[in-house]
């Protein structure tokens, strides 16, 4: 089997994935950036907090305390979804004035910061 004929996240280096949440006009340019660094780094726009949930697919299933995972072997897909699906890391923006200013304001961003949590 030639080299070409595998999947990308087999033929390169780990690429990590950073989300960014809010703010959808500042996307591009962090996104350029961070495409410019070395290593790149993917980025995955969320236009606003209700698309956080989506991120990684699936919920989560408790580990199963009895069969602890095989060591040495990753799951199938799994270096394609740490690289398009499941960030490393997520930056969350605000306007500066939803945190300062008005109290209502602010309790919607503890609001979403909870719900990211």
């Amino acid at each position: 089997m030639q080299m070409e004929e595998y999947p990308e996240e087999l033929r390169t280096p780990p690429v990590p994935l950073v989300a960014l949440v809010g703010i959808p006009d500042l996307h591009a340019a962090i996104s350029l950036y961070l495409h410019r660094e070395s290593p790149p780094l993917n980025t995955l726009a969320l236009p606003d907090f209700a698309k956080v949930p989506m991120i990684g697919g699936k919920e989560r299933k408790p580990a199963d305390a009895r069969m602890p995972p095989p060591l040495g072997i990753l799951k199938a897909d799994w270096l394609s979804k740490h690289r398009t699906r499941m960030p490393a890391v997520l930056a969350v923006l605000f306007d500066r004035d939803q945190v300062y200013g008005d109290p209502a304001q602010w309790m919607q961003v503890c609001t979403h910061l909870d719900n990211i949590k």
